[in-house]
Order: structure tokens, then sequence, then C-alpha cells
């Protein structure tokens, strides 16, 4: 069998405006992107070997929708405070060239941030399976995933970071499995 060639992915976070909720989105998927690119040999989610990914920003919708026609390293989308019109059209669009999408929701209003009870490192992940709907499928995550401060304490900043490490795992590898479906040697 032929090696497989290495492969640079984009994920393209589109986040309206400026400030510390962008700084803080950026430094939590950038994150998250180093150890899916350099930690391959731990167990757990994590990009192939021959994968690689890095981040791009825009600022609007527009944007994207044409890169989306343009170009075909587009990975996965993350889509933060979108109008709904927006974010419909682009789930879509994504839905149409197979890309991944993840969106974020916006977390409950006048909820008190309130510490989350310490969880055992040797977890265990739940996964729930659903009714299929008539919206595009999509990974969904917290806005304060991505926007929450950055100086909070270490084991839910970590959470977080890890919350992103699977939906890029998860969005890109799908992209790069449709696109590159593993060959299996025959039998005879």
């Amino acid at each position: 069998m032929s090696k497989p060639r290495n492969v640079k992915y984009k994920v393209v976070l589109v986040f309206p405006g400026f400030g510390e909720e962008r700084d803080n989105a950026e430094q939590i998927v950038e994150e998250a992107l180093h150890y899916l690119n350099t930690e391959k040999d731990e167990p757990g989610m994590r990009f192939a070997y021959q994968v690689s990914a890095r981040l791009e920003i825009v600022p609007d919708a527009g944007q994207v929708q044409a890169r989306l026609r343009t170009e075909d390293d587009l990975a996965l989308l993350i889509l933060h405070d979108l109008a709904e019109d927006e974010q419909a059209a682009l789930l879509q669009e994504c839905q149409e060239r197979q890309v991944p999408v993840c969106i974020t929701l916006p977390s409950p209003k006048n909820a008190r941030r309130k510490p989350r009870p310490r969880r055992p490192r040797d977890r265990q992940l739940k996964v729930v399976f659903r009714e299929h709907s008539d919206e595009p499928p999509c990974h969904k995550v917290l806005d304060t995933t991505l926007t929450g401060p950055l100086d909070e304490d270490q084991d839910e900043l970590m959470d977080r970071v890890g919350q992103m490490i699977t939906v890029l795992a998860l969005g890109v590898m799908e992209f790069h499995w449709r696109r590159n479906p593993p060959k299996f040697p025959t039998l005879e």
C-alpha cells in the first residue's frame, strides 16, 4: 500500500466583531488545533497522521460563502452569533458541499456560573442517539465554550478546550474521510 499524502485543511471561525470574546475564541480553538496537530500518538480524539488543520477567522457570512464556492480545503465551519437567516443559509450550503459545521448556542441568560462538579479523570463519554430531524446536522457548543474568560479555573478551561478538540476531530476527520475514503487491501 502507498503512503497517504499529507493534507492541510482550514477550520474557519465566523465571528462578527472584535474584542476580548473573539480573542478568547481564537485562543480556545488554536489550543485545540495545536493538540490535534501535534499529539497524534495519544489515545482519544485526534487527527490521522497525515492530517493537519489551521484556523482562519472571518467576520461575516458573506465572506465564508464566497470561500465555500472557491476553496476545496475548508474542512469545518464554526458559526458564532450569526443572524438566523445567515446561519440557515450557511448550514444548507455546507450540507450540500458536505462541509461539517459547528454552531454556538446562546448560554442561558441570567444564569449564574456555578463551578462544575469535579469529574473523575477516567470518565466515560456519553453517546446520545436522537431521532432524525429536518434541520441540517451540525455540532453544537455553548457560546461560552469559545468566548468565556480565560482566567478561570484551569480544569474548567481545559474542559472547554477538550470540547473543541472533540468537535474539531470529528468535523475535520469526517471531511477528510469523505474526500479520501480509506482503501482496504483485497483478500484473494
